[in-house]
This record gives structure tokens, sequence and C-alpha cells, in this order.
């Protein structure tokens, strides 16, 4: 499976992507609704490490995604939810609310 190939040649170089290509990588194995569990831990310890370059934005579409993909990776959440509260004055409605699905979603 193609989802399988990425997440290898992926799950390496997580500590060279930014804050937008971890939350657009975790986004799009969500939207193919391929969970491929090396990924994602790769993508959470990169996220938790980088998390005050990540936007409004990027929080939500991690959150939504790990949701998506049942993926309950306690220290990721901590951290945006521990985040997420500095950026919201300026997170869109659609950021608030995915980022709020997806913890209830997560509990």
């Amino acid at each position: 499976m193609a989802g399988a190939a990425v997440g290898r040649v992926t799950q390496p170089v997580q500590h060279v992507f930014k804050a937008q290509e971890l939350a657009n990588t975790a986004w799009a194995f969500a939207t193919l609704q391929y969970r491929h569990t090396p990924l994602l831990e790769a993508i959470a310890q990169a996220s938790a490490a980088t998390i005050d370059d990540f936007s409004s934005q990027n929080l939500s579409n991690t959150s939504w995604a790990y949701a998506v993909l049942s993926y309950h990776n306690r220290p990721l959440l901590k951290v945006i939810a521990s985040t997420f509260p500095r950026l919201q004055p300026d997170a869109r409605p659609q950021a608030l609310e995915n980022t709020a699905w997806a913890f209830a979603v997560l509990q």
C-alpha cells in the first residue's frame, strides 16, 4: 500500500519537518484513514518538541487527525491543550470547533 511506503520513508525524517508539514502529514494520513503507528508516534514526538512553532490551524489539524484515526497520544494531547489557549484569540472558529471535537472524541 502506498501509505505504508510513505510512512516508511517519512518516519525517519520527522525531526526535520516544520510545524505545518507535521500537521499536514497527520492530516493526509487521517484523510486516507490509514493509521501508521510509527509515523504517528514520530509526528507526535516532533510536534511536542516544536509546539511553539504551531499555529492554531496546525494544532487543530493535528488534533483532528489523531481523533479521526482514534490514536490517543496523551503527551501530544497534553501539549496541544496547554498551547491552544495562547493561540485561541487568533484562531478561526473552525479551528476551535475541530480542536474541541477532537478532544471530545479522544477524551
